[in-house]
């Protein structure tokens, strides 16, 4: 086992009903407010954790990442909670542990062409920025796909099951691209467009802005998210208000499979 690590994890996580859940799994949370962020530190299997509550959006989790990695310097950053599906068979309950980075509110409007979608790392010619693309770090992949085959997630409730569930509530663990944008994307003909561009399993509002800001410091970052909602189907369709959200539920399985990935962290380190 590794105990001797210095360098804390730290965890980014948008809302407080998602925030809730990592705070009831592992005990013993120091609570402040550092500048302007709710942070709560522990130190769990011997490595020091500091999980901020950034607020909802992409420009709110990137400045409470850079916050983060100034204040803290981490050795890897992680980013969970909930999120809406990209893909019919994708059912609320359901775990994406994400790889690539989708930024789907990138996008050039041309008055010939249409909306055209435009890459992370798109830089004007000539401009010395660095072409730095994002994406969920492949040991940390492996470690939350490690820890997916050994969690026993809990299964979606009765009472918020649609019909294409399966009678038990039995949740599965997908792996694959997420998207982020301050977009909440419902109409299926968008999302089968996004799917088949992108390959995105599912859509959130922070993880592509996280992990930007940790690829440009070059610290190892992992998104692990759970469905709330799924919009191909009907009893699953918001009307864009938060209050339709089970937000007894959102990030909980999310939350769940973060802290078996943190755990494995602990026991065998990370290899840089």
């Amino acid at each position: 086992m590794n105990n001797t690590i210095s360098r804390p994890i730290a965890i980014i996580v948008a809302m407080e009903s998602e925030r809730t859940h990592l705070e009831r799994a592992i005990p013993d949370w120091d609570h402040r407010i550092d500048s302007v962020w709710p942070v709560m530190r522990t130190t769990w299997h011997g490595v020091e954790l500091v999980a901020l509550r950034s607020g909802i959006g992409m420009v709110s989790a990137a400045a409470a990442t850079e916050f983060a990695i100034a204040t803290y310097s981490p050795q890897c950053i992680l980013n969970f909670g909930c999120t809406g599906a990209h893909r019919r068979e994708i059912l609320p309950g359901d775990v994406v542990i994400g790889t690539d980075l989708v930024s789907h509110g990138r996008m050039r409007i041309s008055p010939s062409e249409g909306i055209i979608p435009m890459d992370i790392p798109f830089t004007v010619h000539g401009e010395p920025e660095p072409r730095i693309t994002p994406g969920c770090d492949p040991e940390l992949v492996k470690l939350a796909q490690e820890a997916a085959r050994k969690t026993l997630l809990e299964p979606w409730p009765e009472h918020f099951r649609l019909a294409a569930h399966p009678p038990d509530g039995a949740v599965r663990v997908h792996t694959g691209p997420v998207a982020s944008a301050d977009i909440w994307t419902q109409d299926p003909v968008w999302l089968d467009a996004m799917h088949e561009r992108t390959g995105s399993l599912c859509e959130d509002m922070e993880a592509t802005a996280i992990g930007q800001i940790a690829a440009m410091h070059g610290i190892p970052f992992l998104t692990i998210k759970d469905i709330s909602n799924n919009e191909f189907h009907a009893e699953s369709s918001f009307e864009g208000t938060e209050s339709d959200l089970p937000l007894s539920e959102v990030g909980k399985r999310a939350a769940a499979l973060t802290v078996a990935t943190i755990e494995r962290i602990a026991d065998h380190g990370l290899k840089r």
